[in-house]
């Protein structure tokens, strides 16, 4: 990043004006509520992003300190701006008001948007704004970390954040029908006297025999998957056997059925855990993600990998599943 060149200061400053330009063409994009609820996170964290840039960069300058921070935060009014324009976009929000030349608006922006980012990193030779980012650990603001460390490793690499919005496109297909089809399976044929006790290196036997913690957490996890920008502020998530009385109508699948709904859980749970984008379509992304391993810095091994033996769990338990319901083993 060339801190000495005032461009970077240019940049940033149209970034955020072409920000909430594009945010204003929001309820244009699509007709689909969670694809357009997505880019409105993804563009206030990209805001944030550009913000964090101006940050580090007054932070190399000589005479820097938290007055002076004060006085540069007191001159920007972009997040106001931000927050008065999303408020105007909920009157028609839920309206299809797709409209193919504003959507190619909005994509051009972005994309210019993204080479001005991509511009301002290209001769950083090392991960100099990791710095900036670990501040941001030792603040513990966890979620503001992943968001922006996500977004810092996107365009190191060269990529977009619209590969965020196909991830999400990949990762809903999963229904709350199919857990209580697998819950309904589960029960009706006794599943748990089959699954390998004493075996498992991760699952205890108590774990084994109480089918409620999986459900639970698949659920919530499901659950989050759906609406995972819009319910920001929703209280706790019900527990699955509350959310049960809802599919009485269900029927206990074949077994082939059965595999079929598991094998898509397995690969969804896999793929959350394998890739760095997805994590960002979860509405409470530390407790259900972050919490399982904190996003690393890519020449920082200071920080580790924290599994979260829930996720292990969901893992394991489904492959087991697999492997007594595969034929021969049932």
């Amino acid at each position: 990043m060339y801190l000495e060149d005032e461009k970077l200061l240019a940049m940033t400053a149209q970034n955020k004006k072409s920000i909430l330009l594009a945010l204003e063409k929001i309820n244009f994009i699509s007709n689909e509520p969670n694809i357009k609820v997505t880019y409105i996170k993804t563009l206030s964290n990209l805001l944030k992003f550009n913000k964090s840039i101006e940050n580090y960069f007054y932070s190399k300058k000589p005479g820097y300190n938290t007055v002076f921070q004060k006085r540069i935060d007191s001159t920007d009014d972009s997040p106001y701006l931000f927050d008065k324009i999303k408020a105007d976009l909920k009157g028609s929000f839920n309206e299809e008001g797709f409209d193919s030349i504003e959507a190619e608006k909005f994509f051009t922006i972005i994309d210019e948007i993204e080479e001005n980012i991509i511009d301002l990193f290209k001769d950083e030779t090392e991960y100099e704004f990791n710095n900036y980012l670990i501040n941001l650990i030792n603040s513990k603001k966890i979620d503001e970390f992943v968001w922006l460390n996500t977004i810092y490793n996107i365009y190191k690499e060269g990529h977009s954040l619209k590969d965020i919005v196909n991830d999400y496109r990949t990762f809903n297909s999963i229904e709350f029908s199919d857990l209580y089809k697998m819950y309904l399976f589960v029960t009706d044929y006794n599943i748990n006297q089959l699954l390998l006790t004493d075996e498992s290196k991760v699952i205890t036997n108590d774990y084994l025999l109480d089918i409620n913690n999986f459900f639970d957490y698949m659920y919530s996890l499901v659950d989050d998957m759906k609406n995972f920008v819009a319910k920001e502020n929703k209280k706790d998530i019900l527990s699955f056997n509350t959310k049960i009385a809802s599919y009485t109508n269900i029927k206990t699948p074949t077994k082939d059925e059965f595999i079929s709904i598991v094998r898509k859980l397995f690969i969804i749970l896999r793929d959350l855990y394998q890739n760095d984008n997805t994590k960002l379509l979860l509405n409470n992304v530390y407790p259900i993600l972050v919490k399982s391993f904190y996003a690393p810095l890519k020449n920082d091994d200071k920080i580790k990998y924290e599994y979260n033996p829930e996720f292990i769990f969901a893992l394991e338990y489904l492959q087991i599943i697999i492997e007594v319901m595969s034929d021969g083993n049932a």
